[in-house]
């Protein structure tokens, strides 16, 4: 399952279902056409400080709380840095437990390393970190 960060491109030829945005909770709701997913959107911002994985049926299966707002670094020069929110809580419906992403130094990638693939290595981490539990499974969505 891939983690949306907010920061996915939406097909301007897709029209979702009116109505297309929906003000709830003091932000903005959306739910851009065949991404899968649900949007609450900051009214001042507009970045997401929700996102919701969708099921076929349209339930949430996978939520995300965003904040920590911080600027992006960009390789190239522009007129103003995007800003992307570095804290991300994800929880799973139907199942305990939680986890939070804190994410720093952001950038668009381009002038950075490639992603050392040893920051992925499963075994290596269970081996380093020592969690009293590991449950593997598959997340259906």
């Amino acid at each position: 399952m891939l983690f949306r960060s907010g920061v996915v491109p939406m097909d301007g030829n897709q029209v979702p279902t009116p109505p297309e945005v929906e003000p709830v909770r003091g932000g903005y709701l959306i739910e851009p056409p065949g991404t899968g997913t649900r949007l609450l959107l900051d009214p001042v911002t507009a970045l997401p400080v929700r996102i919701d994985l969708l099921d076929t049926r349209g339930r949430s299966v996978v939520t995300a709380l965003l904040s920590s707002p911080q600027s992006v670094e960009m390789s190239s020069a522009t007129p103003s840095k995007p800003t992307m929110q570095s804290r991300v809580r994800i929880t799973m419906a139907n199942r305990p437990g939680s986890m939070t992403l804190f994410l720093s130094n952001l950038s668009d990638g381009r002038s950075d390393p490639k992603i050392n693939p040893r920051v992925f290595d499963f075994e290596r981490l269970v081996k380093v970190h020592k969690p009293d539990d590991v449950k593997i499974g598959r997340a259906h969505v």
